[in-house]
C-alpha cells in the first residue's frame, strides 16, 4: 500500500484511471489498467518513497543497535527481508541475514 501511496503522492498526473503493478511492484500490462505513462524510472521512485514511509532512517539505524540480523529488523518493521536488505544498503549499512548470524 505505501508503493502505491506513493504513487499517488509523485506521479498522480500520470496515474490516470488507475495503474495494474505485478508482484515485484512493476507497471505491467496484464489488467485493466495498464499505463505508459509509469515507467521503470517512476516506480523507482514510488519504491525508494514506500521505503522511506515504511522504514524511516532514524527508525532503522537505532534498531540496527538491538537487531542482529536483516531477519530480525524486517521482523521488527513487518517488511519483507529483501525490502528491509534494499533499505540497509542504500542507508550504507550491513547485518548479516539470520541464516548468516
Amino acid at each position: 500500500m505505501a508503493h502505491e501511496l506513493a504513487h499517488f503522492l509523485l506521479h498522480r498526473d500520470r496515474i490516470g484511471a488507475g495503474l495494474d503493478d505485478d508482484r515485484a511492484y512493476r507497471s505491467t500490462e496484464v489488467g485493466a489498467y495498464y499505463n505508459t505513462e509509469i515507467s521503470s524510472r517512476e516506480e523507482a521512485e514510488a519504491n525508494r518513497l514506500a521505503a522511506t514511509i515504511l522504514m524511516p532512517a532514524a527508525l532503522v539505524r537505532r534498531e540496527c543497535e538491538y537487531s542482529a540480523s536483516v531477519d530480525a529488523l524486517a521482523k521488527r518493521f513487518q517488511v519483507s527481508r529483501q525490502a528491509m536488505d534494499i533499505r540497509l544498503s542504500t542507508l550504507g549499512i550491513q547485518l548479516p541475514t539470520e541464516s548468516a548470524a
